[in-house]
């Protein structure tokens, strides 16, 4: 995950607004938000806040789905551990 996150993060800071780069970003923020980790949500909370370009919105749109799923697993995964 950590790989993934600093690849996004060197995405987000190039920017680059290419079909591809975009769709890249887009696969990065949905697939960070299937960790239970919480080291993801920066640079997820990060990429739903920029807003430079109007192909922004794609990739803040599964940024913040992606902090939606994040917060269901955590809650998911502590609702199993209550139930040991």
């Amino acid at each position: 995950a950590d790989t993934l996150v600093r690849v996004l993060d060197a995405e987000l800071a190039t920017g680059g607004r290419e079909p591809p780069r975009v769709q890249l970003r887009n696969y990065l923020c949905r697939t960070l938000g299937e960790f239970k980790l919480p080291t993801v949500a920066p640079v997820l909370a990060k990429a739903a806040a920029q807003e430079q370009d109007p192909t922004d919105v794609d990739v803040r749109l599964s940024a913040v789905e992606a902090l939606a799923v994040l917060g269901d697993n955590k809650k998911s995964a502590r609702r199993a551990l209550h139930r040991r």
